[in-house]
């Protein structure tokens, strides 16, 4: 009995409802005297228990009452968190996966695979990671000219309806999906032979026809950078896919919906656009200055969690800039426009840049089309979305948000009209 033990996350004992709204028992007997408060006794247990989204609902409440609604508000618009997550800290300006160091996980080599795993478990595997496929035919790359998000979206239902067990919630069973679907995104979003490695960055590299070290490594360091980046919009997406019971490939579909927009997953096609295919004629000093002057953010520059800089771009310009520097020739020349932008950019004043110009840096020194920081971006956010969601499944309520009516007030209808 769920009761008994005390396990069950809908039901609160007498002490932690009263200690959730900060009254006392005499109050809480009121609530359910006044059937507001659902309360349920259980064989074998003294006490009963109380049904905690009608503690939630009375907090909610309460908050409203003394004022607490704009501060709600604000909190849906980069304001204070609104959800518990043990998987990534942004703090002081750097960001922590499961306790441990971005940058320090950089630094050391480790691959993504072991990344994604540590997101999954909290445990760092020390070893390499070696990920199997699904044993799904999913048939070959969509070999079109639609846009990337709408190619992994395609790819992703058309995996769900070949899965005969989707709708497994086995955290087991959900992992050896995970790992498969990320294989098939990166064999959809860069195809390649039969015989390309099992890793992730390898079977990038192999595909596009890179065998430097230098390659792997900026790949590995693109696809964990983008791994997971606390609750942004595509992963909020999925976690309200997850908390209605969505299975893995539906939550993610949700994810992939939201990753589509341009100021979130396809960003970066901007910011290749504006290092690749400045106005024919200006300056890059030019460039930059209308766009000041027209009270516009520079593509690739700014983030309002960063106030001394987004701690992910310098590993990526780091790895761009040994990438470049090993294959000469095209990735040489839009790295050093890079790096002229970068100095342009801070001699004026500009906010620092964030993600997606280091995504288009790496992008560019590979070689990579136009989309290429957006294939590396979606490869990598699959983990922290697959994260995401089973951690909001071990939470187990669903996310409902209230509205603030702001329309025309209520009003009688006088034989059918206004």
């Amino acid at each position: 009995m769920a009761g008994k033990n005390h396990k069950d996350k809908a039901m609160l004992t007498a002490a932690e409802a009263c200690a959730m709204l900060g009254i006392k028992a005499q109050t809480l007997y009121a609530y359910v005297s006044r059937g507001q408060l659902r309360a349920e006794t259980y064989p074998g247990r003294t006490g009963k228990l109380y049904a905690r989204d009608d503690v939630e609902m009375l907090m909610a409440r309460s908050r409203a009452r003394a004022g607490h609604g704009p501060t709600a508000a604000s909190a849906m618009r980069w304001g204070d968190p609104i959800l518990d997550s043990a998987i990534t800290c942004i703090q002081a300006g750097q960001i922590y996966y499961r306790g441990y160091s971005l940058r320090e996980l950089l630094r050391k080599g480790f691959s993504f695979e072991q990344v994604a795993e540590l997101l999954w478990s909290g445990e760092l595997p020390l070893q390499k990671v070696q990920w199997s496929a699904l044993p799904i035919d999913a048939g070959t790359p969509i070999h079109t000219a639609a846009p990337l998000a709408r190619r992994v979206l395609h790819r992703l239902a058309h995996m769900a309806l070949l899965d005969p067990e989707g709708q497994d919630e086995l955290i087991d069973q959900t992992l050896k999906r995970a790992r498969g679907l990320i294989r098939q995104a990166v064999d959809e979003l860069f195809p390649g032979s039969a015989s390309a490695p099992a890793a992730m960055a390898p079977r990038i590299a192999d595909s596009i026809g890179w065998d430097q070290a230098e390659a792997v490594d900026a790949i590995d360091a693109a696809l964990i950078s983008s791994a997971d980046h606390e609750l942004n919009a595509s992963t909020f997406a999925a976690r309200v896919a997850a908390s209605t019971g969505a299975d893995l490939y539906a939550s993610i579909l949700a994810a992939v919906a939201s990753f589509s927009g341009r100021h979130h997953g396809l960003a970066s096609l901007e910011v290749h656009a504006f290092i690749t295919e400045p106005p024919a004629g200006w300056s890059r000093k030019k460039q930059l200055s209308v766009l000041l002057e027209s009270s516009q953010l520079l593509p690739g520059f700014g983030h309002r969690l960063y106030a001394d800089g987004d701690p992910r771009v310098e590993p990526l310009l780091q790895k761009a800039r040994a990438l470049a520097a090993a294959r000469k020739g095209e990735a040489q020349h839009w790295m050093e426009e890079i790096e002229g932008v970068l100095s342009l950019a801070k001699t004026m004043g500009c906010p620092l840049p964030n993600l997606d110009l280091g995504l288009v840096a790496v992008a560019l020194a590979l070689g990579l089309p136009r989309e290429g920081g957006s294939a590396l971006f979606i490869i990598g956010r699959l983990a922290g979305w697959t994260a995401h969601i089973l951690e909001q499944r071990q939470q187990g309520f669903m996310l409902r948000p209230r509205a603030r009516y702001v329309g025309r007030a209520p009003m009688p209808l006088n034989n059918g009209n206004p």
